[in-house]
């Protein structure tokens, strides 16, 4: 019974830090609203609850088999061993899939933001390029403009010759 006793305060007490984590990630999820606009977003629940009534199950179970007299007439390493098989297999069993789901919420905690962030840097990238493609097209607007001046000049020089022609022309006839 001690023993169950500690698995249930170790559970609470990883329950309970798991609940102080949702504050924390609440504060991020307004930082990313406050300072960059994104929208306003609430991060995923964690929910051991289930895994919680499971072990409060596995308590009541242990209160059961030791009081079981059957049991306190069995001899000892064998209900050791029977008890070590069932009941603490159980309650490693709820840790496991406790912790599994708490992985899992920490891998999707986050997802939220971090699709924002990937829509936003994705946003940044067509940006960047699109201005890119501006300046490019302003340096070959400002090279066409080069020659076309190049081209001015010479037009306006054999303008200036073909003038100088036809001065020449009516003078001498």
């Amino acid at each position: 019974q001690q023993l169950f006793a500690e698995i249930t305060a170790e559970f609470d007490q990883i329950h309970q830090l798991g609940l102080h984590l949702r504050p924390v990630l609440a504060a991020a999820y307004q930082h990313f609203y406050e300072k960059y606009g994104f929208e306003k977003l609430a991060p995923p629940d964690l929910d051991l609850e289930r895994h919680r009534l499971r072990l409060h199950d596995l308590v009541q179970k242990t209160d059961e088999f030791c009081r079981d007299p059957v049991n306190l007439m069995t001899e000892k390493h064998l209900l050791v061993n029977k008890f070590y098989l069932g009941l603490v297999t159980q309650a490693r069993q709820v840790f496991d899939a406790a912790r599994a789901d708490s992985e899992a919420w920490i891998g999707r905690a986050l997802d939220p933001l971090l699709m924002r962030i990937r829509e936003r840097k994705s946003d940044f990238e067509r940006r960047l390029a699109n201005i890119k493609k501006i300046h490019d097209n302003i340096d070959t607007l400002q090279e066409r403009i080069a020659w076309l001046e190049d081209e001015q000049a010479r037009l306006l020089q054999e303008n200036g010759q073909l003038d100088e022609i036809m001065g020449r022309l009516h003078i001498a006839a």
